[in-house]
């Protein structure tokens, strides 16, 4: 993984600011380590936010 976001606080729509430089693929999992998809938004090459139908907290991959 080049970049690992823990979403703490339960949100619908996760902003995660990477500063990595480029538009990376997100593979998202809530607390109980399901795979829960979202809406990918590349905002640009170091931001990307993903809505998803209903709030949770959990961990983004990033790579």
């Amino acid at each position: 993984m080049n970049y690992i976001h823990t979403q703490a606080s339960s949100s619908a729509v996760w902003t995660i600011p990477h500063n990595k430089g480029k538009f990376m693929i997100p593979i998202c999992k809530d607390g109980s380590g399901n795979i829960v998809h979202g809406d990918i938004n590349w905002v640009d090459a170091n931001n990307i936010t993903i809505t998803f139908n209903t709030a949770f907290s959990g961990i983004a991959y990033l790579n």
